[in-house]
């Protein structure tokens, strides 16, 4: 970690022709996982964006079960796929950021990264400061995805830990260098939450204090995913068969997107991707309802 962070350093230096400010379209930078790219979402903000003759362009930086963490530490190599960056070498995501001049970036968690203590504090936060630091850099403005909660209860979230040596590069990374021997575990465990609420509470407390601490902007998607988990829908948000939004879910994703960056309502989108009109516009008034 810390020969990554000499690089970074050294890297920063020479990109101060590439990091000049510029005037015109506005950039969006999305870094996370499967749940930022879930049912194409950043495809269907950018149709809607384009709709709407709003002049933002979307990128990506995802890979499939990446924490914010793993984004600091990890690249896409050809021969081992999504890895740990070597000693010289500078992670793709951190590289993706430095490269070009954004204006704006939304980072988004894992969920348990969340909701395990350890990894909320020795993971996650360190995590979103770094990130925020490099943001920063960019004169850009760092937003926050929100989590989403699930839909089984009463349930609790468990990783391997770092003492049988087993566990991932994110728990070796900021666990094993974080705390002394005598206080590592096998595994890492959430409370047990006992309803959608309960595990709520912990995801909205957490992302206000973070957010706060740095003046970043929370986009509250799971604020809206607990909304419609209230009402009598006809239709999922969330599938407990994939872990994942559901296109109903990722639509309603792209929808709290536009309207944060626009201020817009999105009543007037008249994009819906694959939804039904009439599910679309359930969908659209949830989120118009919210704050």
């Amino acid at each position: 970690m810390l020969k990554i962070l000499v690089n970074l350093a050294i890297f920063l230096f020479s990109l101060s022709p590439l990091i000049a400010s510029g005037q015109g379209q506005k950039k969006l930078l999305l870094i996370g996982n499967s749940f930022t790219y879930y049912n194409e979402m950043p495809i269907t903000l950018q149709e809607m964006f384009d709709e709407t003759n709003v002049d933002i362009k979307v990128s990506v930086m995802t890979h499939a079960g990446a924490s914010l963490a793993d984004h600091l530490t990890h690249s896409y190599h050809n021969d081992t796929g999504y890895s740990a960056a070597s000693l010289n070498e500078i992670p793709q995501t951190i590289t993706k950021i430095l490269t070009d001049k954004w204006d704006y970036v939304v980072l988004q968690e894992r969920p348990f990264n969340i909701l395990i203590p350890e990894l909320r504090q020795l993971a996650f936060k360190p995590a979103v400061l770094m990130f925020d630091s490099l943001i920063k850099l960019q004169g850009a403005k760092t937003i926050l995805f929100q989590s989403i909660t699930l839909n089984k209860y009463p349930i609790n979230y468990c990783i391997p830990g770092g003492k049988s040596g087993k566990s991932r590069n994110v728990i070796r990374t900021f666990i094993l260098h974080s705390l002394p021997n005598d206080k590592l575990k096998e595994i890492y465990c959430s409370d047990t939450f006992h309803n959608s609420e309960e595990e709520f509470q912990i995801i909205k407390t957490t992302f206000d204090e973070i957010a706060s601490n740095i003046s970043a902007d929370i986009i509250p998607v799971g604020e809206a995913f607990q909304k419609a988990k209230i009402q009598t829908l006809p239709f999922q948000c969330f599938s407990t068969h994939t872990n994942h939004p559901t296109e109903y879910g990722s639509y309603m994703i792209a929808c709290l997107f536009y309207k944060y960056f626009t201020g817009r309502s999105v009543s007037q989108i008249k994009y819906h991707a694959k939804i039904e009109n009439s599910y679309a516009e359930k969908i659209k008034k949830i989120v118009d309802e919210l704050k």
